[in-house]
């Protein structure tokens, strides 16, 4: 069989926190393994073999413990303490610097968290060799998304028939904001 017009396969890695150890980053290694592949590294520990320099890595573990030690599942957060954007803003940054060390040896692609409540907004995103940014379509659960009566809900979050937009729309998973 012949490969004439298909580019070999590049391993992914892919940056997403996640919690317990603070993993964060996922290695899909063959063009047949599905999703993000298993994880490769973790805020635990540093070793030799993982894809980048100890100075990245402190860096990313950093950024992961933080995220570890949040515990978005429990009632004892407080989720307006917590800046989404700059949280995702320095982990692109971090894996603009991945793919910086890693060059075309792998691809590179940032994954936000499901704990973001706008996180099918961009959701994952490829890091390119110049560093600019990608759109890369979302993995989807194996069950159908509910039919939306709109793509987004924009709400200031005030008292009122705003506030309750705002909690409608996190509650039922839409994108929002305002």
């Amino acid at each position: 069989m012949s490969n004439v017009g298909n580019p070999p396969f590049v391993p992914v890695l892919t940056v997403m926190v996640d919690y317990g150890n603070a993993p964060f980053l996922w290695l899909v290694e063959s063009p047949d393994q599905g999703g993000v592949g298993p994880n490769l590294c973790d805020g635990s520990f540093w070793d030799d073999s993982f894809p980048m320099s100890e100075g990245l890595w402190r860096k990313f573990a950093d950024w992961a413990i933080e995220f570890d030690r949040t515990a978005f599942y429990s009632d004892a957060f407080n989720a307006d303490d917590w800046d989404w954007p700059a949280f995702h803003a320095r982990g692109v940054q971090l894996s603009r610097w991945l793919k910086e060390e890693v060059g075309t040896a792998y691809r590179v692609v940032y994954d936000k968290p499901f704990e973001d409540p706008n996180h099918r907004i961009d959701e994952r995103t490829e890091i390119l060799a110049d560093g600019t940014l990608f759109p890369l379509p979302p993995f989807r659960s194996p069950f159908p998304e509910p039919l939306r009566f709109c793509e987004r809900i924009v709400s200031d979050g005030q008292t009122g028939a705003d506030r309750g937009a705002l909690d409608f729309a996190i509650k039922h998973g839409y994108p929002h904001g305002g």
